[in-house]
């Protein structure tokens, strides 16, 4: 068995949502008081907002859960002592398959958290 620990689960989009409020609020130095309330104002808009205002969040939450999905089939090839799986990257089928001293290409940054409407 390894010593290493257990992959933790990925964030949600609504998790992801939240964050960027609360970095919003900070960055404004507005203080939250009412913890309780900023959750309940956090849920109302999201409930608000259409699936295209949600969708840079939904976006980076299914990159989060697939980065979480191979973190996890190497933690338990490593719990196992097999060899970690294959990294799988898709390529686009007009194009041919990379070289493996090829860079992947560069990491897609979260979503702006300017986007990200102020609370009530």
């Amino acid at each position: 068995m390894s010593d290493t620990p257990k992959p933790k689960r990925p964030r949600t989009s609504y998790i992801l949502f939240t964050q960027a409020l609360r970095k919003q609020k900070a960055e404004a130095n507005e203080a939250i008081t009412d913890h309780r309330d900023f959750t309940r104002s956090c849920g109302a808009m999201w409930r608000a907002m259409t699936r295209e205002e949600q969708a840079p969040y939904i976006a980076h939450a299914e990159t989060l859960k697939e980065e979480y999905k191979q973190q996890m089939q190497e933690w338990k090839a490593r719990q196992a002592g097999l060899p970690p799986p294959p990294v799988v990257t898709a390529t686009p089928a007009s194009t041919p398959a990379a070289s493996p001293n090829v860079s992947p290409g560069p990491v897609v940054p979260p979503p702006e958290v300017s986007a990200a409407p102020t609370p009530p």
